[in-house]
């Protein structure tokens, strides 16, 4: 459910709107300005701000007539139709204010930087153990070049590891 200090944000928003020609955010979001906006927000390269996939809407973080006219981009976040659904709206459908929206956002990738670290982290350890697996293989060659090129590979591999955490102790 939206606060009186959200409800305010959506009426000044709409004040905004009127002062543009726009009678409705609809109506605004089918216009010249909002598509121009869009297209320099959703450029080849942009990724949703929670998931990391590419962004296909665009999420206002907040309505200042600078924002809606284009003037000013900064307040404009790319994101995909998920995570934006996911951010605008609680699990029961309520719309949400856009600074809660964004927050929601945000707490989404956190969420998912963790997961992206732990699939990291699983990746370097893939990665390390191939090379030691490769290197009990070359130990019976008496090729020293790709010997060395090998214990190099391992150097490179063990610092992409990441940091072992160290178990808590517990009293017994």
């Amino acid at each position: 459910m939206l606060t009186a200090e959200e409800i305010a944000v959506y009426a000044a928003r709409n004040a905004a709107l009127q002062k543009l020609g726009f009678s409705s955010y609809k109506t605004y979001l089918h216009s010249a300005i909002w598509k121009d906006i869009r297209w320099r927000i959703l450029t080849p390269s942009a990724r949703c701000r929670a998931c990391g996939r590419p962004a296909n809407t665009v999420h206002h973080n907040r309505y200042h007539l600078d924002d809606l006219n284009g003037k000013c981009l900064d307040h404009l976040i790319p994101t995909c139709r998920s995570c934006h659904k996911q951010a605008e709206f609680t699990k029961i459908g309520t719309k949400l204010g856009p600074e809660r929206a964004t927050q929601k956002l945000d707490n989404l990738r956190l969420k998912n930087q963790r997961i992206w670290q732990r699939q990291d982290a699983a990746a370097a350890w893939k990665r390390f153990f191939a090379v030691v697996d490769e290197i009990r293989i070359y130990l019976g060659m008496e090729d020293a070049f790709e010997a060395r090129r090998l214990v190099e590979e391992l150097d490179i591999a063990q610092h992409a590891l990441p940091p072992k955490k160290e178990k808590k102790r517990t009293r017994k």
